[in-house]
């Protein structure tokens, strides 16, 4: 009973979010008040530090009820000497003081924009030590005994991981294996992929961005895990922003086991765009919007550099950042052009991979 209460509360939260954001876009389509798009950019770089003079420059008196509420939401959570909110109480679970020591660790990093490795490595190392004495404070002892840990609670794990500038935490209740044959003009193969439901936590960048924005599924040497209520499975979002991108991760683990974050990401982005065709114009203006060329985040400093080397190809501009430009562009030619990048790309890391074997 108390499982079935559990998912019942965990279904009717997800639904909650999936409305809220959407009336959340609508409003802030209509305001010019709020600049949601450079606030959730620097949560997603971890920078919350950077959003609190935005938040705070506002007249709340002036602002419509939904954008008041947003700007409140990061003043309650940020600003406050406290978290005020009702993340925790939200997400009420076996793993509570676990999750509280990662929200602690979370809060303080995302304020300060500072790395506190050594901190949630102390604080889950003692948290853990209690009930396994053998684990010892490494990343690889955190991760064997942490995922042990929430294991034994009923649920699945990330483990002692990283997404990103931080240690992430996404665990969940139920997951379900099948296989996709990902056939497309880049790649040709079968693989596992894990279907994840009933989600007692969506990491970092869910908590930074109040469920607008979370890890949508990732990729393993030999599997893929798809957070699959993020998708509809006819989708060409599910198809290629999800499939054919984790995909991409799965092909370069094997052939070039030793990339970086950036490395990976660069290349999986540019199959984005070589294959994408209604959501095109989308993900031009979503990697615009959260491009970092100086980040530490993978994903932000991978944004930067498609749409700087596309923008050289396209416009012979080093970062053209007008989505109305993009769109006068065909979208066939900015499919091959990324294809083209990413071939060039592909040739470099063989021939790089080549040097180093002799």
């Amino acid at each position: 009973m108390w499982l079935l209460n559990l998912k019942q509360k965990q279904m009717k939260s997800f639904i909650t979010m999936i409305i809220s954001a959407l009336i959340t876009n609508f409003a802030f389509a209509q305001s010019q008040n709020v600049d949601s798009i450079k606030i959730y950019k620097l949560a997603l770089d971890a920078d919350i530090k950077s959003v609190i003079p935005l938040v705070e420059s506002y007249d709340l008196q002036n602002l419509n009820d939904t954008c008041k509420a947003f700007v409140l939401q990061y003043k309650n959570i940020f600003v406050s000497d406290q978290d005020n909110s009702d993340y925790l109480k939200n997400h009420d679970s076996k793993i509570n003081t676990l999750l509280y020591i990662y929200h602690n660790y979370w809060r303080k990093s995302l304020l300060l924009n500072q790395s506190f490795d050594s901190l949630i490595m102390n604080n889950v190392y003692d948290f853990l030590k209690k009930d396994y004495p053998n684990v010892t404070n490494n990343e690889d002892s955190l991760n064997v005994y942490l995922s042990k840990y929430i294991s034994g609670k009923g649920y699945y794990s990330t483990g002692f991981s990283r997404v990103g500038k931080l240690y992430d935490l996404l665990v969940w209740e139920t997951e379900k294996d099948t296989v996709y044959h990902i056939k497309n003009k880049i790649l040709d193969s079968k693989v596992r992929v894990v279907f994840m439901t009933d989600f007692v936590c969506l990491g970092w960048e869910d908590y930074a961005t109040f469920g607008k924005y979370y890890p949508g599924g990732w990729a393993e040497k030999d599997k893929l895990f798809c957070v699959i209520d993020s998708y509809d499975k006819t989708s060409e979002k599910f198809r290629v922003s999800y499939l054919a991108h984790e995909g991409q991760h799965f092909s370069d683990y094997k052939h070039f086991s030793d990339l970086t974050s950036y490395e990976l990401e660069y290349r999986a982005k540019l199959v984005e765009l070589s294959l994408s065709d209604e959501r095109l114009f989308h993900l031009i203006e979503f990697f615009i919007n959260n491009s970092n060329k100086e980040s530490k985040d993978g994903h932000c400093k991978a944004n930067y550099s498609v749409i700087s080397n596309l923008s050289k190809r396209l416009f012979d501009i080093d970062f053209e950042g007008n989505i109305t430009k993009w769109k006068q562009v065909e979208k066939k030619k900015i499919n091959k052009t990324a294809y083209k990048l990413l071939q060039e790309n592909t040739r470099l890391l063989k021939k790089t991979s080549e040097k180093c074997k002799k």
